[in-house]
């Protein structure tokens, strides 16, 4: 009997393990760069662990590629847990896609991991039927036309700003962008509310001082900490905030960040003078870490120093230094 009282039909169950028609055990693959894996990904992978019952998927990558590999593994291993994921990584030129014989190659080495033919291929490309004949599979085609989801590895590589939604929350803290705010005689009280308003601006988040925080919950009664153990919280809240983060993340650079600054893990570095925040003019500085090896400053701007201001002006020059990501 239903919620409202009326009687279900007898060949309606409220879970079903297996699609109608299909025995049980039955087995399916899919096979892909997933460089990086997207939303069209996790629904034919979705699909595919929805309508067989073990699915190995494999991924592939080559030395030199825009995103390691390695990464690619372990992102579709954290999406897919219920699946056996594989990753190829051998160099093979007669491999190429486009190649003759190229399908029956890679047959060769998905059977090396399966030890017998699975029973469906999935893909959303081409290349299913003629990969599925040679591992003696039947190929089902999943939204080959990409109504469902219309994005590409490579357009999300080229915009990923531009299509962040397509993007799984297990990936996006790849794509995120640290930017280190280096503040001078400033107040740190207007550090943080400059850097906070900031990342409202930019719809995300900031990272706050984890020993400002700490000194400031432990008060009258401060509880031992380690130096050590501050410089652990500071670097965990970083990595726990970025994996949060929309496109960017911002984070007031402390004094130990900007000794080494090229080692400090940031990709933007806005210099921000506030000598006269409360009714002067100050001047923000922008430096660009293209690499450990190649930190120069780009340009100098300006400004009245007032904290909304300066908000502002920080996410301006932020949207405008990445206008090629959206």
């Amino acid at each position: 009997m239903t919620q409202n009282g009326t009687v279900a039909p007898d060949n309606l169950t409220e879970n079903t393990s297996n699609p109608p028609n299909i025995p049980v055990g039955t087995t399916g693959v899919v096979i892909g760069k997933f460089m990086p894996p997207h939303r069209g990904h996790e629904y034919l992978a979705q699909f595919a662990s929805a309508f067989v019952d073990k699915l190995w998927i494999f991924v592939c990558s080559l030395p030199g590629e825009p995103i390691p590999g390695e990464f690619r593994y372990q992102w579709m291993q954290a999406l897919f847990p219920q699946a056996e994921v594989v990753h190829i990584h051998e160099v093979n030129p007669a491999a190429n896609r486009n190649q003759h014989g190229a399908q029956g190659i890679w047959a060769q080495a998905v059977l090396r991991h399966t030890n017998s033919s699975p029973n469906f291929v999935f893909a959303s490309e081409e290349y299913g039927w003629d990969f599925a004949k040679a591992l003696g599979a039947r190929f089902i085609p999943v939204d080959p036309s990409r109504d469902q989801f219309p994005i590409s590895g490579s357009e999300l590589r080229r915009n990923p700003f531009r299509n962040w939604h397509f993007i799984p929350g297990v990936v996006r803290s790849y794509f995120v962008k640290e930017i280190g705010i280096r503040f001078t005689d400033a107040n740190p009280m207007h550090a943080e509310d400059i850097t906070q308003k900031a990342a409202l601006l930019l719809n995300t988040l900031y990272v706050p001082d984890y020993g400002a925080f700490y000194q400031q919950f432990s008060g009258s009664e401060l509880l031992p900490i380690s130096a050590d153990s501050l410089v652990r919280a500071q670097f965990s809240l970083i990595k726990a905030l970025k994996s949060q983060s929309r496109c960017f993340l911002l984070r007031i650079l402390q004094a130990r960040d900007q000794t080494n600054i090229q080692d400090s893990g940031v990709d933007l570095v806005l210099s921000l003078s506030m000598d006269h925040a409360e009714s002067g003019s100050g001047m923000i500085d922008i430096d660009e870490l293209n690499s450990p090896d190649n930190f120069g400053k780009i340009t100098n701007l300006n400004i009245n120093c007032s904290v909304n201001t300066a908000a502002h002006a920080i996410r301006d020059i932020i949207l405008d230094h990445y206008k090629d990501l959206f």
